[in-house]
């Protein structure tokens, strides 16, 4: 889907669903077909029976990007030193590129002196324990063999496919001498430009009248940026866990009636202890106790006779709220949080 847009390929396969839902699809063939002719401009179909695997052949070379999912502009350039380096903003507003205002220091994703491979890279391999052809031949015959809307051709399609699934699914092609990187280099040194190609000239960004994100009213982006959620800067290298906090001012002002609370309590430094709210005052939070464990479910508190558990604490030993429990048991974040400020408490 090369040149178009996010929201091109979204209405692309919003036709296609459209597509789909009111026609049978026995074949493959048929799945292309019906791809082609759901859409306008006709999109062309390519059944692939190979593919580089790139990942593995740049895998020596090739930083090891954390978060990079999370912005949204990206530039890729050639700095002072001959390294190239990424820089990045999050959002099309933001007026300065991260990590440095500097378009030297970029996060490096190659060093002028680097070692690129010269040979071409070898074909994914093959993954036939991914598919039980054994059970297609057994079963796709009790389907297509007493239908009245399968057709000959679609028949006669998947017999051909049994028939030639040994090769499909069995050793790939012989490596290739040359790849398409070779070709792009030749279409380099020979001075072959895309407008060359194409008599389609985009505007460049000097013809197109772009807005300066400085003009943007300060209330408004106030608001924008109270909506979004922080975003994670990106890095390189092995993977460091977030710790998954989440820091507010006042976490008496989240506190609610019928929500859950984790509280702190002299003699329980090292286990969880949550409940749910049943009253707050100015100072003080009337709770319900609930028993279980880091791995085990929760159930509410009661006493011998029936009553539930109740307590009246200062607010101050409510330190962890806004969580709920997936299946009676606490979330793997909140377990991570309630167990970072345990053991602060304990070197307290």
């Amino acid at each position: 889907m090369k040149g178009h847009t996010h929201e091109d390929v979204d209405q692309l396969f919003s036709r296609f669903g459209k597509k789909l839902s009111t026609n049978n699809v026995v074949t493959v063939k048929d799945l292309l077909s019906l791809f082609k002719e759901s859409y306008t401009p006709t999109p062309e179909t390519v059944l692939l029976d190979s593919m580089f695997n790139v990942r593995e052949w740049l895998k020596t070379i090739n930083p090891s990007l954390r978060n990079i999912s999370n912005p949204h502009i990206f530039v890729i350039v050639k700095n002072g030193k001959g390294d190239v380096v990424l820089r990045y903003k999050h959002w099309s507003r933001d007026t300065e590129w991260k990590p440095s205002k500097d378009p030297n220091k970029g996060i490096v994703m190659l060093t002028a002196d680097v070692l690129i491979p010269t040979v071409p890279p070898d074909y994914v391999p093959s993954s036939p324990d991914n598919v039980d052809i054994e059970r297609l031949k057994r079963d796709i015959p009790k389907y297509i063999d007493n239908s009245r809307v399968v057709t000959d051709a679609q028949r006669s399609w998947w017999a051909e496919f049994f028939s030639n699934s040994a090769e499909t699914y069995g050793v790939g092609p012989a490596k290739s001498s040359t790849w398409l990187l070779d070709d792009l280099q030749l279409i380099k040194e020979r001075g072959i430009t895309r407008a060359e190609h194409t008599d389609n000239q985009h505007p460049t960004v000097q013809d197109q009248e772009v807005p300066n994100p400085c003009s943007v009213a300060a209330q408004m982006n106030e608001m924008v940026q109270g909506q979004l959620g922080d975003i994670p800067e990106v890095y390189t290298g092995s993977y460091v866990k977030p710790s998954g906090i989440i820091s507010v001012d006042n976490i008496w002002d989240h506190v609610i009636v019928d929500g859950f609370v984790a509280v702190s309590l002299e003699g329980y430094k090292n286990v969880p202890v949550i409940a749910k709210v049943v009253k707050t005052e100015t100072e003080t939070v009337t709770i319900h106790y609930w028993k279980g464990s880091w791995n085990k479910k929760w159930q509410p508190w009661l006493l011998s006779n029936g009553d539930p558990w109740t307590d009246v604490l200062p607010k101050d030993c409510v330190y962890l709220t806004a969580f709920e429990l997936i299946d009676g048991k606490l979330q793997p974040d909140t377990k991570r949080q309630m167990r970072t400020f345990l053991k602060q408490a304990m070197k307290d």
